[in-house]
């Protein structure tokens, strides 16, 4: 039997993942992975660690997403593989195999899934009512967490820590509605065209990135939002078995909030020549979320910068400029 086209981006991914593990998870492999230990599924990512994420993101993100988008996105949806890599940019991104016609391949880095795990969950216990020494706390995990993220795991420290079911659940879903408007962004990008094939960069890895503008991040901010609203609206329910708050409703703006603080502590201010200034893109997105999203988008939104005033100065002696 004849392999289909996304049959052979699975073989074609999971060579360029172990290829990633052995360069990049295993030589420091409890370093990497110290932060999940303990957990029901640190056994199974020991295992098969970018297979196991991999079927984490589409139980919960990918496949309740394509049995909700209309035809005919549902088809190209469901063509295109989601899959996870831990590269040098922590982020996501649509990328093609350079000697093969696989189609793209929708990848989120293994670093932003770990980062987003580990910074909601002190982010949500902020904003209890807690002595300024417990907050302080948290907010060395967060800037930990940051650190971690935006050096690709050499710095920082995501050591595990415990919260209760409630906050815990809570944190899930907002991590769940992130990965969501994440996959939709790059799903956007496949469907607008914006994968160009005269404007690549070509990795050593054996896999091209498509360059794109500024005005196609906006655009694609725009379709990915359009295109998650459904899944976002039912993604409690999804997950918990009911819905509880519409908290998933608020991802994207907190997700963008996320970004804005780690530019604010990590990147100096500097200024991406690929994607526009995070705020620009929250501040348009704002604009469009309407009815209950934007109820629950406002809420999150309030909470993350409810925690941007929090006392900074006296964490690890940064200072929020």
């Amino acid at each position: 039997m004849t392999e289909s086209k996304k049959e052979r981006a699975i073989k074609w991914l999971r060579q360029i993942q172990r290829e990633h593990f052995e360069t990049h998870i295993q030589p420091t492999h409890s370093q990497t992975m110290q932060h999940l230990a303990g957990s029901a599924g640190y056994s199974q990512m020991l295992a098969d660690p970018f297979g196991y994420v991999d079927n984490h993101i589409h139980k919960y993100v990918v496949g309740p997403l394509v049995e909700q988008l209309p035809e005919p996105v549902r088809s190209i949806a469901a063509e295109t593989l989601v899959g996870t890599l831990l590269t040098s940019d922590p982020n996501a991104c649509a990328i093609r195999s350079v000697e093969d016609d696989l189609g793209p391949i929708i990848i989120v880095d293994w670093m932003l899934w770990v980062f987003l795990g580990e910074a909601i969950k002190p982010i949500l216990r902020m904003l209890d009512r807690i002595p300024r020494e417990d907050k302080l706390v948290m907010a060395r995990r967060i800037l930990e967490a940051g650190e971690y993220f935006s050096t690709g795991g050499k710095k920082g420290d995501l050591t595990s820590h415990e919260y209760d079911d409630a906050l815990f659940n809570m944190a899930n879903v907002i991590e769940i509605g992130s990965l969501t408007f994440i996959v939709c962004h790059e799903y956007a990008h496949v469907l607008l065209g914006h994968l160009d094939s005269r404007n690549v960069t070509v990795e050593q890895a054996g896999y091209a990135k498509y360059n794109k503008n500024w005005e196609q991040e906006f655009d694609a901010d725009m379709e990915g939002l359009r295109l998650a609203r459904t899944c976002l609206q039912n993604t409690e329910t999804e997950f918990l078995g009911k819905s509880v708050s519409g908290l998933a409703c608020g991802a994207p703006l907190m997700l963008m909030s996320i970004f804005d603080f780690l530019e604010r502590f990590f990147d100096g201010g500097s200024v991406s020549t690929t994607h526009p200034p995070t705020l620009d893109r929250r501040c348009r997105l704002a604009k469009v979320i309407d009815g209950s999203l934007s109820e629950h988008a406002n809420i999150v939104t309030g909470w993350f910068e409810r925690v941007l005033a929090q006392p900074w100065e006296d964490v690890d002696g940064r200072k929020d400029g």
